[in-house]
């Protein structure tokens, strides 16, 4: 899972997970939204 969290860093142009907030990031479901506080994905 490493990985995956790495490739998807540096494709937000992230040099360290450490850059990464809850800004680069989306929820799938509202539950995880409340959890977390990141937004919810929306379909366009």
């Amino acid at each position: 899972m490493l990985l995956e969290m790495e490739e998807g860093m540096r494709a937000l142009g992230k040099a360290s997970l450490k850059e990464l907030s809850a800004a680069d990031l989306v929820a799938l479901d509202s539950l995880t939204t409340e959890v977390t506080g990141v937004n919810e994905f929306t379909k366009l």
